[in-house]
Order: C-alpha cells, then structure tokens, then sequence
C-alpha cells in the first residue's frame, strides 16, 4: 500500500509541477515523465506494428501515454489519477487547441496548410503542450479536415 501512495504522490507531483519525478520505488517506472514508450503488450509490442499498419485517429482525451499507463490500474490513488490526466488532456484539446485554432482561422482567414505550419503556428506559438504519445504513436495535423490527429499503429 505505501508504495502505491509514493507512486500515486509522484505521480501528482509531476502532474502539477510539470517536472521529472524519479521516486526509489521501482513500481513507478511506467508513471515517471521519461520519454513515452510502449506499455508492455500493448500495440506497440505487436507484430502488426513491426508490419508498419497504421490508422489515424482524432486527437482526444485517452491517446496520451500517461491516460493508456493508467488504463490498466485502478484504486483509491489512481482513480483520482486518472481524473487529472483526463482533465489535462481535455484541456490541451477542447480548450487551448480549439480557442488558438479559432484566433488563427480569425486573423489568417483559414486554417494552416501543413503540419508544420500547424506546429509552430498554433501549438508553439500559443505554448500548447501537447500530451506525450506512446512509442509508434505521433502527431498529425489533417488540413482538410482541420483537425488534429494522432497516427498509431492498427490495434
């Protein structure tokens, strides 16, 4: 039980403060803010993502690393947990990503052409951060749609 606490602390701490948390607890691994990578048998490890299939999906509440490592836990320190990510999330997508792709289609009288454009001008220049993906995953902005994806390998 202690070391769920200490995870489920540092998991806050990093949460709020937007600093590395390294905890002693070798539990933590998977919660720290270290480079995302794959969680173990996910989709990731898969042999269609050796295979190189990939679908894209709307950027949303759930795709970041952090919502998909806490997916598969679950208890009185996680659940509020997974509460924070979700909000984090929503609030990076529904909120700053919407209201900066309105002031720019407001000023520019469209939306950006390419995804490079779509990163520096809306994401940079606004200092949206992003949620970190898992390993195989990235960001992808559609013009023609004028949303933002996320291009992962088939489940």
């Amino acid at each position: 039980m202690r070391r769920v606490i200490e995870v489920g602390l540092c998991c806050l701490l990093s949460c709020t403060a937007g600093t590395a948390c390294r905890p002693q607890v070798s539990t933590s691994a998977d919660l720290s803010d270290d480079a995302p990578r794959a969680v173990p048998g996910s989709v990731a490890d898969s042999d269609v993502a050796r295979s190189g299939a990939t679908e894209r999906v709307v950027a949303g509440v759930g795709v970041g690393h952090r919502s998909r490592v806490l997916d598969k836990r679950s208890g009185p320190v996680v659940e509020p947990l997974k509460s924070l990510v979700a909000t984090k999330e929503r609030l990076a997508f529904d909120v700053q990503l919407k209201h900066a792709m309105n002031l720019y289609r407001a000023t520019h009288g469209r939306l950006p052409q390419s995804h490079d454009d779509f990163m520096t001008q809306i994401v940079a220049l606004n200092k949206i951060k992003l949620p970190a993906l898992p390993a195989g995953h990235k960001y992808l902005f559609d013009p023609q749609r004028g949303e933002l994806m996320v291009e992962r390998p088939v489940r």
